[in-house]
């Protein structure tokens, strides 16, 4: 269920996070877009799923209630967003476990499970062409044939960037064009498609399905 988003402010404080109202103000909206594509993709409660970037559980918390006891995996490379997650656990699915970690190198083996979904909300959006790479070949790793890895890209040919935190590197626009996912799909011996959606931000979103 979504928590009290005035409480989810108070424990960001706690961490020494201030959650802005662009952050807060898009929780649910973007929570249920992407639980709603999942289940549209043929997500049940008996798969386990990994969310990539998982911040502070925005969409675990709804995952969590959904899934089968511990089978949901966040993975997020701040690592205050990952206590914030530990806190809000008991609030959002009170009883249910959940698995988090706090990894910039997106070392998903260090779960040790296979995973039929994956998911990176407005993650891709921020990483170099390596960094896309790493995750793309980490996640061979770790996902059962047939699985799927759905996430969020900005095409565009201007670049940003800040230091997310005033410590991790963030780019905005870093991909011209969608083929960059169609080459990394080949090379990785995957699938890739773009998924026709109502993004509540207007972003491409993309599936690779693994073999």
């Amino acid at each position: 269920m979504i928590p009290d988003l005035n409480r989810v402010f108070e424990l960001g404080i706690e961490e020494n996070l201030v959650l802005d109202g662009a952050f807060l103000g898009m929780w649910e909206q973007l929570s249920d877009w992407q639980f709603r594509v999942l289940r549209e993709l043929g997500l049940k409660p008996s798969d386990r799923v990994l969310d990539v970037g998982c911040g502070p559980m925005r969409l675990g918390a709804e995952l969590v209630p959904y899934l089968d006891d511990g089978n949901y995996y966040g993975i997020d490379a701040f690592e205050p967003y990952i206590r914030l997650a530990s806190k809000l656990l008991p609030m959002a699915a009170p009883g249910k476990t959940a698995h988090l970690l706090a990894d910039h190198d997106f070392t998903f083996s260090r779960f040790g499970a296979r995973f039929r979904f994956a998911i990176a909300q407005s993650v891709i959006t921020h990483l170099s062409v390596a960094e896309t790479e790493t995750c793309i070949a980490n996640l061979v790793e770790v996902m059962e044939p047939g699985g799927q890895f759905v996430f969020t890209y900005i095409l565009s040919r201007r670049t940003s960037g800040r230091l997310y935190g005033g410590r991790y590197p963030m780019r905005t626009g870093r991909f011209e064009s969608s083929s960059l996912f169609d080459d990394l799909a080949r090379r990785h011996g995957l699938t890739f498609r773009i998924l026709d959606s109502d993004h509540p931000t207007g972003q491409s979103v993309g599936v690779m399905t693994f073999g």
